[in-house]
């Protein structure tokens, strides 16, 4: 996925509900940074975030690796809005001043119909 600046694509999980939006503000090759835009199913996952983003700011890193790894877990994927076809992401970060940061996985292309559980590698990859 070649993603442009100020374009806005979908953030599900793996059960493909819509989590927010994204604006992008740039790619860096994998890298992702942008804008997130928060849904109404995203205050059911918003404490993983807050207490991430406390977690780094404590230096706490196991507890940044315990909650990595439940992040990990929803599957959180991007989508063209319109669009059936997910990319996976990894590594995603939601910041309590709403930038987001994630990374694309090398075999990003999911399509919709495509299982949730065939996803996970991805998602655990670091």
């Amino acid at each position: 996925m070649q993603l442009c600046a100020e374009q806005i694509v979908d953030l599900v999980d793996n059960k493909q509900q819509h989590i927010g939006q994204v604006r992008v503000e740039r790619q860096e090759d994998d890298l992702v940074v942008g804008t997130f835009l928060p849904g109404e199913n995203f205050a059911c996952i918003a404490p993983l975030f807050r207490d991430f983003e406390e977690a780094v700011d404590a230096q706490a890193l196991h507890v940044i690796d315990e909650l990595d790894t439940k992040i990990a877990a929803l599957g959180l994927q991007l989508r063209y809005p319109g669009l059936s076809d997910l990319t996976a992401i990894r590594d995603v970060q939601i910041w309590s001043d709403g930038g987001l940061t994630c990374r694309l996985c090398s075999e990003s292309v999911i399509p919709a119909l495509q299982s949730p559980q065939s996803t996970q590698s991805c998602h655990t990859t670091v």
